[in-house]
């Protein structure tokens, strides 16, 4: 008996292998291709063209370009520079808004926005519809311009595009225009600050008004004072007080000096004789004595006269005194002190000294006058220095004020005129031929997507696909023997493939190529493999074919089977058709249904009545009959065991076609009496995890399974290919 192979080692997928999944797949391929092609065909010839505007705006530097707000600080407004990439994404911001898009539908009409075209006439839009539909028309138009925009950031430039595709050339270009007029509208409205000239102007005059009350009252400060300038005041009064000080210095020192000779008159004359002198000899006497003492006089005047106007460190007084000395010297030196002073001479000194008393008074009030100005000067300089400072902070101010209220008047004035730092690099353009639907491209992409993916369809049919397609697939998922491998014959073509004189009998399929010689090897092989062992040669076998469903080719496999067991044995066999409910082997030898094997059961007729003798020598046939019998309790009776002993008594091989395993009672319990069990799978059609729990029921049973017959096996692939790969 045939025992269980090993699994064999599967190669690589080959190219073989890719042409076979294809070549299978080609309807599947070519229905998937064609009808991706007929929706592209039809999506590019029926819809509508579509025509695409474009406009090109600039940003560049300008006065948007820096965040100034004149209203953020009284003092110097600092312009902080931003990055030219948020600037733009600041644009496309604005560009995206909301309710920008609104102003463009209200300005174009929310109906040309919904049905793609511009109306015929200005009639403005009709207004029968509900306010509550028209804001939903609108609200609807404006999602629709909105997602139908597109906006793009040239790379590493300046440059927004703003672009919108419409059915009509003249829709999209109207579109694109207004939108670019509104946008420059709400660009500068949005980077302006509303009410700051009004702001400005007032601040301003209000700033006039402080400084020239500030100017009046410091006018009237200097006028009240007298001071010009400060500065020059303070270095006049100072050289004065200077002035004044060494005078009264130069005044207190000669009066000093004057009240030391009044007071050395006097001691004089009291140590003289108390004789008064009314008269003074004037000039030369001869005495040495009397010129010494009339020198001394004059020096002593020579004195009175430098230190009025000279401090005792001055060099003409101390050479004075010197000659004092020196003369007051020669006269004591003579030894005599007998000056010839007169009261005339003290009362002259006394005259002197209250002369120098009333100049040092005087200059004693005017130093105190002096100083009294200077500090009157000092405090006039903190009030000046102060509404100065104050006259500066406002004049500041109102210079600050007055250039942001300027600026304020330039940004009003640039609006007016729309003049911004967004420039027009391309208007919008005027769309002569539709951007879509692009036919060439459409068609080949349509190639491409129905060629690909026709094939991967056909990968993931494959894939999803588990039925057995090959006899490697069968030995490698049951670890059977691949018995014969039949491929699909159509009925016409099966006639040329004879055995014995009698046609196999197949379903009609076309055959891909010749298999005449493949069809003659497998059937000749068939018999030998059929045989337990060499030593039971003379043994009767009974042999069980069956599948898992109807329609397999049991029949036909049972009836060539036999047919070959008899052209290569020359023994006897008998088929016998226990597929009740479906009977087909009277027809495959052309011989009576009745009697049979149910007719046989039932007692209806004798042995020899129910086996019918074919046209072929030592083939015997026994049909299903027509009765209805239960073949489950009958193959387990004992009646069939006798009746087993007498048909293996006249026959070498026992061939009995079995229902499907569908009715696994009836087949398992054959199986336990059969030789040997032999699995028919159609190829392409049997799931494999079917047969696998049809094969773990078998050998539950304890049934010898012998192999499987690969049935209506299929080659898709050309013969002359198949060859060449």
């Amino acid at each position: 008996m045939l025992s269980k192979i090993a699994p064999s080692n599967r190669s690589e997928t080959s190219l073989r292998d890719i042409y076979l999944i294809v070549c299978r797949q080609r309807w599947k391929i070519a229905l998937f291709f064609l009808a991706v092609m007929v929706v592209t065909t039809l999506v590019t010839f029926l819809s509508p063209k579509i025509y695409r505007s474009e406009a090109q705006l600039m940003v560049r530097l300008g006065r948007e370009s820096v965040t100034l707000d004149p209203t953020a600080s009284t003092g110097q407004v600092v312009s902080i520079g931003q990055s030219r990439e948020n600037e733009i994404k600041t644009e496309l911001q604005i560009l995206q808004s909301r309710a920008l898009a609104e102003q463009v539908v209200d300005a174009i009409g929310y109906q040309a926005i919904l049905e793609g075209q511009l109306p015929s006439s200005s009639v403005g839009q009709a207004s029968a519809a509900s306010s509550e539909d028209v804001a939903l028309e609108r609200d609807k138009a404006v999602r629709s311009l909105t997602q139908g925009l597109e906006l793009e950031n040239k790379e590493n430039s300046n440059i927004i595009a703003v672009a919108y595709e419409a059915k009509s050339p003249k829709l999209a270009q109207a579109v694109v225009a207004k939108f670019v007029d509104l946008f420059r509208d709400h660009h500068i409205r949005a980077h302006r600050t509303y009410g700051s000239d009004e702001f400005f102007n007032q601040q301003t005059e209000q700033l006039r008004v402080q400084l020239a009350e500030s100017e009046n009252a410091l006018k009237e400060l200097k006028n009240q004072s007298g001071i010009a300038s400060v500065t020059e005041q303070r270095t006049i009064l100072l050289n004065r007080i200077g002035d004044l000080q060494r005078q009264l210095e130069g005044t207190e020192a000669a009066l000093a000096a004057s009240r030391s000779r009044v007071g050395a008159m006097q001691k004089t004359l009291a140590s003289a004789p108390s004789t008064l002198v009314r008269s003074r000899i004037a000039g030369y006497s001869g005495n040495p004595l009397d010129f010494l003492q009339q020198r001394l006089l004059e020096l002593q005047i020579q004195e009175k006269e430098l230190r009025a106007t000279m401090t005792e460190k001055n060099r003409l007084v101390k050479d004075v005194r010197q000659q004092i000395a020196e003369v007051q010297a020669l006269i004591d030196k003579e030894g005599a002190t007998h000056a010839k002073v007169t009261n005339l001479a003290l009362l002259a000194e006394q005259a002197m000294v209250s002369e120098l008393q009333a100049k040092a008074k005087v200059l004693k009030q005017e130093l105190v006058q002096a100083q009294s100005e200077l500090a009157g000067i000092n405090e006039a300089e903190v009030k000046i220095a102060r509404l100065e400072r104050e006259i500066e902070i406002q004049r500041n101010n109102f210079r600050n004020y007055a250039d942001k209220f300027s600026q304020a008047k330039i940004d009003r004035a640039l609006e007016m005129e729309k003049i911004s730092n967004i420039s027009v690099v391309q208007p919008a353009s005027s769309p002569v031929k539709p951007v879509r639907p692009r036919k060439g491209l459409n068609l080949a992409l349509g190639f491409f997507v129905g060629a690909f993916g026709g094939v991967g369809l056909g990968f993931l049919s494959e894939y999803m696909d588990h039925s057995f397609r090959t006899p490697d697939e069968v030995t490698r998922k049951l670890q059977l023997p691949v018995l014969a491998a039949i491929p699909r014959f159509e009925g016409q073509k099966a006639k040329g493939y004879l055995v014995a004189g009698v046609p196999l009998l197949l379903p009609r399929v076309a055959p891909v190529w010749d298999m005449a010689e493949e069809m003659t090897e497998r059937c000749g092989l068939l018999p030998a493999n059929m045989l337990c062992d060499k030593t039971a040669a003379d043994t009767a076998q009974l042999l069980a074919v069956t599948s898992c469903y109807s329609g397999e080719g049991v029949s036909t496999f049972a009836a060539n089977l036999a047919i070959n067991l008899v052209n290569q044995t020359g023994s006897r066999v008998l088929l016998v058709d226990a597929n009740l409910a479906q009977p087909s082997i009277h027809q495959v030898f052309k011989v009576s249904q009745a009697p049979g094997l149910a007719d046989l059961l039932a007692q209806a007729s004798g042995l020899s009545n129910s086996i019918q003798p074919s046209n072929i020598n030592n083939l015997d046939i026994l049909t299903a009959g027509q009765g209805q019998v239960n073949l489950a309790r009958f193959f387990e009776s004992r009646q069939f065991v006798d009746l087993l002993d007498l048909w293996k008594r006249e026959y070498r091989f026992i061939i009995i076609d079995t229902p499907p395993f569908q009715e696994a009672a009836t087949v398992t319990r054959l199986s336990r009496l059969a030789d040997g069990v032999v699995l028919v799978v159609e190829s392409e059609r049997t799931r494999w995890e079917v047969v696998q729990q049809a094969q773990a029921a078998l050998e539950k049973a304890q049934a010898h399974v012998l192999g499987v017959v690969l049935n209506k096996r299929q080659f898709h692939i050309p013969g002359w290919l198949y060859r060449t790969l």
